[in-house]
């Protein structure tokens, strides 16, 4: 004999009640709870209480801080349950530390470019508080520079220390050397003639090669919406810098 067995459980709900935030002096409350999507219930929302996303949360308005040059801070979250009540009682205790600002950006590497042209092209300047998303914006903004000029295996390792509570920004180039159009190959075609992919590829053999032009050249030719795939792959040649 079978015995089938329906295990049938139901899920409890908690209901956001309050959310408190103490130590903020910089942001006010509804900055904070703003830009979290643990929400208290009112008319026009359930308001239920969800551990994951409050922990997303947590991290959200830790971010909030550093992007705003809060290196240091510290966001203790306080859960409190009210099991007769279904509900719960959220606290934030912010501890917001120092505020950094950039006092330099250096590079290091670069021979192509000089530290005053670079500077000029970056998003972060000297003296503005400091928001490390930035770091990343540089890094490819210096490459594109780079790639523009033919320089398509340049490396930009970008970081920052803090000196005396403030913030000193270094972008180290190697820039290895200028690359240039080999051989192009085109492949996979059945119905469309070579000639037809070739008017719409932004480069010949030897020019400078740039990732811009090779991406735009894709962009064009999935413009004429005949192709149901486009891969590009770069290889050495066996041409020195090709």
């Amino acid at each position: 004999m079978i015995v089938v067995i329906f295990l049938l459980m139901s899920v409890t709900e908690f209901r956001v009640h309050s959310i408190e935030v103490t130590g903020n002096e910089y942001f006010k409350e509804s900055a904070v709870t703003k830009i979290m999507l643990t929400k208290t219930k009112n008319l026009l929302r359930k308001g239920v209480f969800n551990e994951s996303v409050f922990g997303g949360d947590v991290e959200a308005v830790e971010n909030l801080y550093v992007y705003e040059g809060f290196l240091d801070v510290k966001v203790e979250p306080t859960v409190h349950y009210d099991s007769s009540q279904m509900r719960v009682d959220i606290s934030l205790q912010i501890t917001e530390g120092t505020q950094y600002f950039v006092e330099a950006i250096e590079f290091a590497g670069n021979e192509i470019f000089t530290a005053e042209s670079l500077v000029q092209e970056l998003t972060m300047r000297t003296g503005e508080i400091f928001d490390p998303r930035k770091i990343n914006n540089d890094s490819y903004v210096i490459r594109y520079l780079y790639d523009d000029l033919g320089y398509a295996d340049v490396v930009v390792q970008s970081e920052y220390r803090v000196k005396n509570e403030k913030v000193i920004v270094t972008h180290r180039i190697i820039e290895g050397a200028r690359q240039f159009v080999g051989q192009i190959e085109i492949r996979g075609l059945r119905h469309t003639d070579t000639s037809v992919v070739r008017r719409y590829i932004n480069m010949a053999h030897g020019d400078v090669f740039r990732y811009a032009l090779l991406l735009e050249s894709q962009r064009k030719l999935y413009g004429l919406e005949i192709f149901m795939a486009i891969r590009t792959q770069v290889e050495k040649s066996k041409t020195p810098d090709h």
